[in-house]
């Protein structure tokens, strides 16, 4: 596993999980996409940020269990950096 990153979210008394993982096989070939169950037979970091609870709702026009962000979270607007694979100074957006 090269990578996980998803996010938990509440629908009335369901969980829903919704993970996005990159794996790289025998080869070094990268294979990438929705975790949907896994086995670790060694040992997995993984590190979770606690936010307030995510409640989703049912959006009839999708079909989709979205996040409703009114009671959840304030929206604020966050600057990202990333280090470049060539340099040393980050890159901000």
């Amino acid at each position: 596993m090269v990578n996980l990153t998803g996010n938990i979210g509440f629908f009335q008394k369901e969980t829903i999980i919704h993970a996005h993982a990159s794996f790289a096989d025998k080869n070094m070939q990268p294979l990438a996409g929705h975790l949907v169950e896994a086995k670790i037979s060694g040992t997995a970091e993984i590190f979770l940020i606690k936010t307030k609870k995510l409640n989703k709702f049912y959006d009839q026009e999708t079909g989709l269990k979205l996040f409703s962000f009114q009671n959840s979270l304030r929206l604020r607007s966050f600057r990202y950096s990333f280090f470049p694979y060539s340099g040393t100074k980050p890159k901000t957006f």
